[in-house]
C-alpha cells in the first residue's frame, strides 16, 4: 500500500482468494485500487483494475495470477 498524504491518495495492490461460482473455479486475481480522498477523509474517486481472466485464455501470454501465493 502506498499513501500520500498530502495528494490524499491510496495505491492498494493485493488479490483475491480463489473461489467457486457456479460450480466454476475463479480466480485468483490480483488487482490494483487506486483512491482519492476529499478533506473529511472521504472517498472521492476509485479506480480499479483486476486481472480477471488471464492472457493465457486469449494469446497464450503467461498467467501472472498463477504466481499468487
Amino acid at each position: 500500500m502506498i499513501i500520500d498524504e498530502q495528494q490524499r491518495q491510496a495505491v492498494i495492490t493485493g488479490h483475491f482468494n480463489q473461489f467457486i461460482y457456479h460450480g466454476q473455479k475463479m480466480g485468483p486475481w490480483r488487482f490494483v485500487m487506486t483512491l482519492q480522498f476529499n478533506e473529511k477523509g472521504l472517498i472521492t474517486h476509485q479506480q480499479d483494475w483486476i486481472n480477471y481472466t488471464p492472457k493465457t485464455d486469449f494469446m497464450m501470454g503467461k498467467n501472472l495470477n498463477k504466481t499468487i501465493p
